[in-house]
């Protein structure tokens, strides 16, 4: 059996259940294969590959070295090396469950499966209408799957910034690009509007450490007040200066 990033957007206590489960198909005799950016659920593997322009089995204490080194691994080690040229932006007041948080503020949604936080995010963008929960305007959304943000896979309206940044012109097609690289051009893109409330949803899943990172840099030195839904507590617990707990 193979499985492509199966704990993707999934919280932890449900991606502990999906891990088990392998486990116990590889007790079963069942032959696994896991390709996944959270290492942490399946430390006890038989085997560990690097796919880095390449194969390269390791064992685990050198797969944690070498694959934290390159910005692989379950932590943050390292900083983004090409840092962003933010564009300066004012945020808003945005109410959450009738608490009020100022403009500016970074907040995380966190949750388990299904309690509701991209629904939160819809009714921040004014899409749905929620009780104790208001955004304002102009407000920029990312969805989950970064591909659905190009809408007709056009770039030819992306800012040139952002596309010398990404190493893109504007033929390309952004579905060619990996997870990681289409979700941080949407995100640098919304960005680059400056709008008052910037909304993410997942802005981790399925993406290694580095492109996390450089996500939550990004998130950091915005001046715009940000909302993102998460499974992920380390990238809150470093990013969000507010949690709140859904469901």
């Amino acid at each position: 059996m193979i499985l492509d990033e199966p704990l993707a957007f999934l919280d932890p206590g449900t991606a502990i259940k999906v891990a088990s489960a392998v486990k116990e198909l590889r007790d079963a005799g069942i032959s696994v294969l896991v390709a996944e950016h959270r290492l942490e659920f399946f430390l006890d593997a038989d085997r560990f590959y690097l796919v880095d322009r390449g194969v390269q089995e390791l064992g685990f204490d050198d797969l944690l070295i070498t694959a934290s080194r390159r910005g692989y691994g379950p932590y943050f080690t390292r900083h983004w090396e090409r840092p962003f040229p933010i564009p300066k932006a004012r945020g808003c007041e945005v109410i959450i469950r009738w608490m009020k948080y100022p403009p500016g503020s970074k907040i995380a949604l966190m949750g388990p499966v299904g309690s509701g936080k991209t629904y939160t995010l819809y009714a921040l963008a004014g899409v749905v209408k929620m009780e104790g929960v208001r955004g304002c305007r102009p407000v920029g959304f990312v969805p989950q799957n970064p591909y659905l943000y190009f809408g007709d896979i056009d770039l030819s309206k992306a800012p040139r910034e952002v596309l010398q940044w990404a190493g893109l012109d504007r033929s390309a097609s952004p579905l060619r690009l990996s997870y990681g690289e289409a979700r941080l051009l949407a995100v640098l893109w919304e960005v680059w509007k400056r709008p008052g409330l910037l909304l993410i949803d997942e802005p981790t899943a399925g993406v290694d450490r580095r492109y996390a990172e450089a996500l939550g840099e990004v998130i950091a030195n915005y001046g715009g007040t940000v909302v993102f839904a998460t499974h992920d507590p380390i990238f809150a617990e470093r990013y969000a200066e507010y949690k709140i707990r859904i469901g």
